[in-house]
């Protein structure tokens, strides 16, 4: 009896251990995509096994369906691998006996990872040691791409003006996206649209307008950022640096005369160069704040940068004119911006002595140079031939006798 009842016990162990090493069981199964709102407790599990489609940039949620199917509580962990941007929300948890639990699986994949994955979803059960596998088909598709374009990275304008700069979107995606530009930079920069709407494969340009005040100066970098309006990751940049030289130096002139001027009641002119020192052409008006037998002979030039042009001051006193000092301005005007340089007529009349000592000297100017150029002739050839001389008076010497 004793040994009877022995065999019995031994047998019932056999059967409980080979339960648990035969009769524990659990699945694995992969739904639909399901979007988990916070706090949700349940879900409505849709059974799925195709492919798994997802752009670029994308996140999404695959539920994972776990079902211990024994009479015994299990406790299981799962891992996922084939990509890097993949992540379980769980990867150890326990399931009463004949019960169910979803695990999610989240998916984000990155720019550039467009293709096809295999995702292995690996299962081991802590009694036991059964592994399941779960093969998920992911692929990742370059649904929302896109370029940014500026016409130039840099530029150097005059202050006061309005300018665009031109842009450009680009969707190299497989789907249409809706862009969203913004520009960060000086407040005189704006947009008259920052949202564009861009088909697969599409361009579509956009304008950034610069309105530039008359007095700035320096460097002003604007920042264009441009990103999918539903997926904020997806997104360029580019940088647009304006050098502003203010209004008054960009079109600014050089008036080159001397400043002060005599006059023994003449009438003669006295020459002016003016030079365009700054970055743009420029239209000059030119005015001369004068007595009125004081003229200039151009009203108006127009000049590029570094370049010069003559004019002249015609003054034609008469003899009524009283002897002094008389100002002069000579004012350069480009459109709202005035230059101007003050110069000063000096009238006099001449003294006799020396006016006659200078008549004399202009009537026979002639005879003093040639007599002077004559001189210097004949003493250069006196020069060259004093040696020649010498020899011939040697050589016409007789020799003395000893």
């Amino acid at each position: 009896m004793k040994k009877t009842k022995k065999i019995l016990t031994v047998f019932a162990v056999f059967l409980y251990i080979i339960s648990f090493a035969y009769a524990q069981d659990y699945s694995l199964f992969s739904g639909k995509f399901y979007d988990l709102k916070e706090g949700e407790q349940k879900i409505e599990f849709e059974f799925y096994n195709g492919t798994y489609g997802i752009c670029e940039g994308e996140e999404k949620t695959i539920p994972i369906l776990v079902v211990n199917k024994d009479a015994y509580g299990n406790k299981y962990s799962l891992d996922a691998v084939g990509a890097s941007w993949i992540a379980l929300n769980a990867g150890d948890f326990s399931l009463p006996e004949k019960q169910s639990g979803v695990v999610f699986l989240n998916i984000n994949p990155g720019e550039n990872t467009n293709g096809r994955y295999d995702i292995k979803i690996s299962g081991l059960s802590a009694i036991g040691n059964i592994g399941r596998d779960l093969n998920l088909d992911v692929n990742a598709k370059k649904c929302y791409s896109f370029g940014l374009e500026l016409e130039k990275e840099t530029d150097k304008v005059c202050g006061g003006i309005n300018k665009k700069y031109k842009g450009e979107l680009i969707n190299n995606g497989e789907q249409k996206s809706d862009i969203e530009l913004i520009a960060n930079g000086p407040n005189w920069i704006s947009m008259d649209k920052n949202i564009f709407s861009v088909a697969a494969n599409g361009k579509q340009e956009f304008e950034l307008n610069a309105g530039i005040p008359a007095n700035a100066k320096g460097i002003f970098d604007v920042v264009v950022s441009a990103a999918i309006g539903n997926l904020p990751s997806i997104k360029s940049e580019k940088k647009l640096s304006i050098y502003v030289v203010p209004k008054y130096d960009c079109y600014k002139p050089d008036i080159l005369t001397d400043e002060k001027i005599t006059n023994y009641y003449y009438n003669s002119y006295v020459p002016v160069k003016i030079r365009n020192n700054g970055i743009k052409q420029a239209a000059y008006e030119i005015a001369v704040e004068a007595p009125n037998w004081i003229v200039i002979d151009s009203k108006k030039i127009i000049l590029n940068p570094e370049q010069t042009a003559n004019l002249n001051i015609y003054i034609n006193p008469d003899a009524e004119v009283p002897e002094g000092m008389y100002p002069i301005k000579i004012s350069l005007k480009f459109e709202d911006i005035a230059y101007s340089k003050d110069i000063a007529v000096f009238l006099t009349k001449e003294n006799k002595f020396l006016k006659g000592a200078k008549s004399f000297f202009v009537f026979y100017k002639f005879y003093f140079i040639s007599g002077i150029l004559i001189s210097l002739f004949v003493i250069f050839l006196i020069e060259f031939y004093r040696p020649l001389f010498k020899l011939l008076k040697s050589i016409g010497k007789p020799k003395r006798k000893k």
